[in-house]
């Protein structure tokens, strides 16, 4: 999160046992979850002299007001987060910082590759769980070009169970076999046992992709055409827990209206929230300009089974969608079972920018799609571009998102909290 940080003048050469953070909502509303992050090095600098900085870098405690320990993390970019309670409205709290060793703490985010699904890269929180295409599916020419997700409906981490019955080997054996006899009825009952296209109790992947922006990809975008982007090429793990997963991925070359653009994406999703951030670096050649008429953007597909179901909101920066998953994963003789499991899900963006252009582009090209939302700006100077994509899910008895207003009235939340961030001063 982002957050207005006062840094109180005091003595950084002597030893102090602790320091205080003071934290303060500046709105008159109460906020959801948030992530406090303060550089390690200044709370370092405040309590050890420097000759004992380096043999007690990762030994710092976030404590609450009565000394009691809060779970943190030290981030790969230098910083030390922690999660307090949401905080009501106008609400001031104290925490503090000080030496000590820290304790292994239960991670709510995980993420990694998965090479036996066609080197997918997935990862999740304790409300929401995204997939990337990979590498191989490029190489097998199939057209995913945006984010997937696995609708999640309980708190705990279960992207290695879903993937490891989706690729039970044994299973898909068995499966095989019963069909090669003609027990077509029994083959299909043992794939409805074990794949992730059925909720089994936690969740289930009922999303379709194709060759769209899916639930809310960066894109570059001009007057006619949208550029998509394709898989990713390579990626590096930042951050895996236990509050913070933080990965950045290359995206190789295209071109876009003859200039060739490279690509690069760090994504942040942090535990408690619906929302991942997206920072998106676009470089060109050394003095080579992108046409004018070129912008970016981000963009949540819209499908035929639900065409009209959205919000688009240019005030607070936001595009909302209700989308009712992909009929086509449910097999027959389990079609009502699976269609009444998809229930309603929930995709939304959010882009910080005061020149914002909110929109639904048509297009029937592609079949099963209505067209796009998109949420566009010029193209930056600087070739960066960050904003925030979410979903959530009806049958997450985790939210309270029972319909598109409902989550339409999170992502205000969200875009209100960011533009109004907590106060943080340290002492």
């Amino acid at each position: 999160m982002y957050f207005f940080l006062c840094q109180s003048l005091c003595s950084y050469g002597a030893k102090r046992e602790e320091i205080s953070i003071i934290v303060t909502n500046t709105l008159n509303a109460d906020r959801l979850q948030e992530t406090i992050e303060l550089p390690l090095n200044d709370i370092i600098s405040r309590l050890l002299p420097s000759q004992d900085k380096a043999s007690s870098f990762h030994s710092v405690i976030i404590t609450d007001e009565e000394g009691g320990e809060i779970p943190s993390q030290i981030t790969s970019n230098g910083m030390i987060i922690f999660q307090p309670n949401p905080f009501k409205a106008k609400e001031r709290r104290i925490f503090h910082a000080r030496i000590s060793m820290r304790k292994e703490y239960e991670s709510k985010v995980y993420g990694r590759s998965f090479p036996e699904r066609q080197e997918d890269f997935s990862f999740e929180n304790d409300r929401v769980a995204y997939r990337l295409y990979g590498p191989e599916t490029q190489r097998r020419g199939e057209k995913l070009y945006g984010y997937d997700l696995f609708n999640k409906r309980t708190s705990a981490l279960f992207l290695e169970e879903l993937y490891a019955d989706q690729t039970d080997k044994s299973m898909w054996h068995t499966f095989n076999r019963l069909n090669d006899k003609g027990m077509n009825k029994e083959a299909t009952a043992l794939y409805m046992a074990f794949c992730y296209h059925i909720d089994h109790g936690k969740g289930m992947d009922c999303y379709k992709v194709g060759p769209t922006l899916g639930a809310g990809t960066n894109a570059i975008i001009s007057k006619s055409q949208i550029f998509y982007p394709w898989c990713f090429t390579q990626y590096e793990i930042l951050d895996n827990g236990p509050l913070r997963f933080t990965v950045s991925l290359d995206y190789g070359e295209r071109d876009v209206m003859g200039v060739k653009v490279t690509e690069k994406r760090i994504l942040t999703l942090d535990a408690g929230s619906n929302m991942v951030k997206a920072e998106v670096y676009y470089s060109t050649a050394e003095h080579v300009s992108i046409p004018d008429e070129v912008n970016a953007c981000c963009g949540i597909v819209i499908h035929d089974e639900n065409p009209q179901s959205y919000i688009l909101d240019s005030r607070t920066g936001t595009m909302a969608y209700e989308d009712l998953g992909d009929v086509n994963t449910a097999w027959e003789g389990f079609r009502e079972r699976q269609v009444k499991e998809m229930g309603k899900i929930f995709i939304g963006t959010y882009v910080p920018s005061k020149s914002l252009v909110v929109e639904m582009l048509q297009e029937d090209r592609i079949k099963g799609v209505k067209g796009h939302l998109i949420s566009r700006i010029s193209y930056p100077e600087d070739g960066r571009f960050t904003y925030y994509f979410g979903s959530g899910w009806d049958r997450n008895p985790a939210t309270s998102f029972a319909n598109l207003e409902q989550w339409h009235a999170y992502l205000s939340d969200f875009s209100r909290q960011q533009q109004n961030p907590l106060y943080v001063k340290i002492k």
